[in-house]
């Protein structure tokens, strides 16, 4: 009775073991670490010249030392317990959702944060998230409320400074 051929006997008919091709896979994965790894730099999948764009005023304020007037007259409020390092803070909202802001404080012209400690700028932080931890998503996320938003804690800040802070800034600010 004829035998059926199988694969293995294929293959020690024709001198070796069935090669398999990993050339295809090997591509994809490739592939993929080469996107992953464009998408993780850091420019964010930006160009290099959209990258190194100019930083408007405020913003350089807010990387300047925290507690320094920068050139335009605002400061940048840390959030360290000892003039920490001016990085974003992130707060719950009312409905759960989650806010991620950092402020500079505009001084009146020619205005000095002399002599303010820790406590002075905690003040600010502390308000903006009692203000903030109060409101929804749906409500910031209107046309004009975050500028209506700026304005009212701007007025808030500026009773609680006695007028040694003229308005604020978001130098960030991210709704999830």
């Amino acid at each position: 009775m004829a035998k059926k051929k199988t694969d293995d006997d294929t293959a020690a008919e024709s001198g070796g073991k069935k090669s398999r091709n990993n050339l295809i896979p090997a591509v994809v994965v490739a592939v993929g670490l080469l996107g992953g790894a464009y998408f993780m730099s850091s420019s964010g999948g930006k160009s290099p010249a959209a990258a190194a764009a100019p930083a408007t005023a405020t913003a350089a304020a807010a990387a300047a030392a925290p507690g320094a007037v920068a050139a335009d007259g605002t400061v940048a409020v840390p959030d360290g317990p000892a003039a920490g390092t001016g990085e974003a803070i992130t707060l719950n909202m009312a409905d759960g959702r989650f806010l991620k802001i950092q402020i500079a404080l505009a001084l009146p012209k020619n205005g000095k944060p002399d002599g303010w400690t820790a406590s002075e700028y905690a003040k600010a932080l502390d308000a903006t998230i009692s203000y903030f931890g109060a409101k929804t998503y749906a409500e910031l996320s209107a046309p004009g409320a975050r500028d209506a938003a700026k304005a009212e804690l701007g007025k808030k800040l500026t009773t609680l400074y006695a007028g040694k802070v003229v308005g604020v800034y978001f130098t960030q600010f991210v709704m999830q």
